[in-house]
């Protein structure tokens, strides 16, 4: 059974609607959102689907609905959000099954959603908009921020936060992180711990009379915590490619193979490229300068490691996008 998420932008007062529409427009956010939802499933209600007017290319699209029925090419419509859960579960079961839920709204989907959630993808505003549809309410004992980012656009983060514990609602039982996303995750703690670390020397001291801008101790705390996911993140992230096999092979070895054919590959273009020099060097001198290796050959061995470095490239990608995270 697919992972269930929710993804939403949230103003500082919960606001995440006003008058029927989004009351602000940031395009970094509508790329954060179409990088996580393109290959999966979105699920919404008629009103959020019918603002945006067209169901979303790439994705499979049901609208909850108990007033009409949508059909069409990645189209289709629900009467509740259980058989939403259902039909995409069945969807992706025959077409995808690697691909993940995303309940896009309003609010009355992520109230109902909120309980079936196994992470929240937010853009948090740092503003309040004073709007008429607000996103629920949750505890901390419930979720736990893994992931906070500053975006380019100023007074924009995105966070994403799991349920506590590990216990993620699919419709039938738990499900675990797939190994892409534990990877995406890593990549945005380290970012993440990145900032912190500059923000924590930009307060490490201040002039007399003076506050910082924010409180070391709070940063530090945050810093700690993003380490610690970090490291067990870690952990499950090489203990999975050390156990599931390919052809007889663990991801371990795959990514082995891969990095060091990176290396030979850089280090055959290299001495091509000196090889292919003795033209230029002979008219720069009277000595005649001559090959020690056979430049042709080498250039087709360069080809051919291409062609293999691309092939286990996908087979990986493939690979971290099917495979379960231990």
């Amino acid at each position: 059974m697919a992972e269930v998420n929710i993804i939403a932008a949230v103003a500082s007062d919960g606001t995440i609607g006003k008058n029927g529409s989004i009351p602000w427009d940031i395009p970094e956010d509508r790329s954060y959102f179409r990088r996580l939802t393109t290959g999966n499933v979105c699920i919404m209600g008629r009103r959020t689907f019918e603002s945006i007017g067209r169901p979303l290319p790439e994705r499979q699209c049901i609208v909850v609905s108990s007033e009409r029925e949508y059909t069409g090419e990645m189209l289709c419509s629900a009467r509740s959000l259980r058989e939403a859960i259902e039909k995409a579960n069945a969807y992706i079961t025959e077409n995808s099954p690697s691909a993940s839920i995303f309940l896009c709204g309003g609010s009355r989907i992520y109230s109902e959603g909120l309980e079936l959630a196994c992470r929240l993808y937010l853009t948090e505003l740092d503003r309040p908009y004073h709007g008429d549809t607000l996103f629920p309410e949750f505890s901390s004992e419930d979720f736990i921020c893994i992931s906070r980012r500053s975006a380019e656009t100023p007074g924009c983060t995105f966070a994403v936060y799991e349920r506590t514990g590990n216990k993620k609602y699919t419709g039938k039982g738990e499900c675990s992180m797939k190994l892409a996303e534990a990877l995406q995750e890593r990549a945005d703690l380290n970012r993440n711990i990145a900032q912190l670390r500059e923000r924590l020397c930009a307060n490490a001291i201040v002039q007399e009379n003076e506050s910082p801008a924010e409180d070391p101790k709070d940063l530090l705390k945050e810093l700690n915590s993003s380490i610690d996911r970090l490291q067990e993140l870690m952990e499950r992230i090489n203990l999975t490619n050390s156990l599931v096999e390919y052809e007889g092979r663990t991801i371990t070895q795959l990514i082995a193979q891969k990095d060091c054919l990176k290396v030979r590959i850089s280090a055959y273009k290299s001495l091509v490229s000196d090889a292919s020099q003795t033209g230029h060097r002979a008219r720069m001198t009277e000595i005649k300068l001559l090959s020690t290796v056979d430049v042709k050959k080498l250039q087709s061995e360069i080809d051919k490691m291409s062609k293999e470095l691309r092939l286990l490239d996908n087979t990986i990608q493939s690979l971290n996008w099917t495979t379960e995270l231990k």
